[in-house]
């Protein structure tokens, strides 16, 4: 059986989830044993099943991680190669529908909530040995988890208790199926595309949107705009193009600027990189042909 307990009344507006006066909910201790069973067993389509349906196994009330002792869920399933688990978890509590189920129902906080638990889930170290999802991912030699946590902008290559960095641990911790010459090579590769090209709009419908510089993981574009603009429309980020090198930046950005109306995926890959497109709303539009 998989228990949740209902926490009577929400508490107030300083307290942890907050649900506009109604009920939320927490996991039995019996439920989190056998959400880290079913974890370590590998039964991934059973821990994607309870997610969807569980948003307290991925929530602390709180409103940040859930910690089962040292560790969370995302940091299990990097470690194991749970590729499914990490882009279920990463997806969820991204999705404001998911975030308002755990809240009660969608209110002012919703959006701001699904940000910050995506930046702690990629970021946030086991508390004994400081490592994240990409240390781990990368040491075990887990290809496609690394790739997924690097397609990620929020994803910040961060020191363990030791002082080590991801790219000094490749494959130190794989077993020998992950431990080939390729696989490390392939991952060193990966730990090196660190660029993005953001797609800009601003809330005023009718300007079209446009491409800003492309910028790092340590440098986000600055969207705040100076004293001046204090009476023009927000400018949010709407779509990005990465993870990529340096130089590749430096193409996707020409070509997009040479660009008239379409840019299709065939273009992209033109430029030597293997980035996503996600999210792009604008007049430019990505032709998937």
């Amino acid at each position: 059986m998989f228990y949740v307990i209902t926490k009577g009344k929400g508490p107030n507006l300083d307290g942890p989830a907050q649900a506009h006066g109604k009920s939320y909910k927490t996991l039995a201790c019996e439920s989190e044993n056998m959400v880290l069973k079913k974890l370590h067993e590998g039964n991934s389509a059973r821990i994607v099943a309870l997610i969807d349906k569980y948003p307290e196994i991925l929530i602390s009330p709180l409103n940040a991680p859930r910690k089962y002792g040292s560790t969370n869920v995302l940091l299990i399933a990097a470690e194991k190669g749970f590729l499914n688990v990490c882009e279920k978890i990463l997806t969820a509590v991204a999705s404001p529908a998911y975030i308002a189920q755990f809240q009660c129902g969608q209110n002012g906080m919703t959006y701001e909530m699904c940000a910050m638990l995506v930046e702690m889930y990629l970021n946030t170290p086991d508390t004994e040995t400081c490592e994240t999802p990409l240390h781990l991912a990368v040491k075990f030699g887990h290809v496609d988890v690394v790739k997924l946590l690097m397609s990620y902008p929020q994803c910040k290559l961060k020191p363990n208790i030791h002082g080590q960095y991801p790219n000094e641990m490749i494959c130190s911790n794989a077993e020998t199926l992950n431990k080939s010459k390729s696989v490390s090579e392939t991952i060193a590769a990966l730990l090196e595309e660190n660029f993005f090209l953001a797609m800009m709009r601003t809330g005023a419908n009718g300007e079209q949107p446009y491409l800003e510089e492309f910028f790092s993981r340590e440098t986000l574009p600055d969207r705040s705009g100076s004293a001046s603009d204090n009476f023009k429309f927000g400018r949010r980020i709407t779509a990005f193009i990465g993870p990529m090198s340096f130089s590749k930046a430096q193409k996707c950005h020409q070509l997009w600027k040479r660009s008239s109306s379409i840019i299709s995926v065939s273009d992209i890959a033109a430029c030597g990189t293997r980035s996503s497109l996600r999210h792009i709303y604008s007049t430019k539009t990505i032709d998937p042909y």
